[in-house]
């Protein structure tokens, strides 16, 4: 069995992005580098508000229809002083969606920086999007994968 990363180089969108510097781009998020250091840019970062009241996202267009299963996201790397864990509270909780059909929604994180999750079955679709279930923080999202299996 041959498992590729299906996310990788697509075409990638987020609600907003942080205004502090350039290092937050959506494309950040899927480019093959799980390290989670945003200040070497390998992270997406949105903007601090959005004055619409949204809650912040993430999506990849992967330019055709995969089976969406398996995915991991992985926050950024490093200790927050609030919680004194990875940056999970700008990632968790959120919700996965595939052509706006609810594949998972997540609300606790791990104690890790990566987090396998399964959609509740097998979704056919081209755009994937993560949803922060929170208006109160901005997105940090450092990998996001999406997983095909053939």
């Amino acid at each position: 069995m041959h498992i590729l990363n299906v996310a990788t180089w697509k075409t990638y969108h987020q609600i907003s992005n942080y205004t502090g510097d350039n290092r937050g781009a959506a494309s950040n998020a899927a480019d093959g580098n799980t390290e989670g250091h945003y200040f070497q840019g390998s992270c997406s970062h949105t903007a601090e508000t959005d004055p619409s009241g949204v809650y912040p996202w993430w999506e990849v267009d992967l330019g055709g229809t995969y089976p969406v299963h398996d995915i991991t996201v992985w926050a950024r790397d490093g200790k927050t002083s609030q919680t004194g864990t990875y940056w999970n509270d700008h990632l968790y909780p959120f919700t996965i969606t595939v052509d706006n059909k609810t594949c998972i929604s997540v609300t606790s994180a791990p104690s890790t920086r990566n987090n396998l999750v399964r959609c509740t079955s097998v979704m056919y679709g081209r755009v994937v999007r993560l949803t922060l279930d929170r208006t109160d923080q901005t997105l940090n999202l450092c990998e996001f994968q999406v997983f095909e299996y053939n």
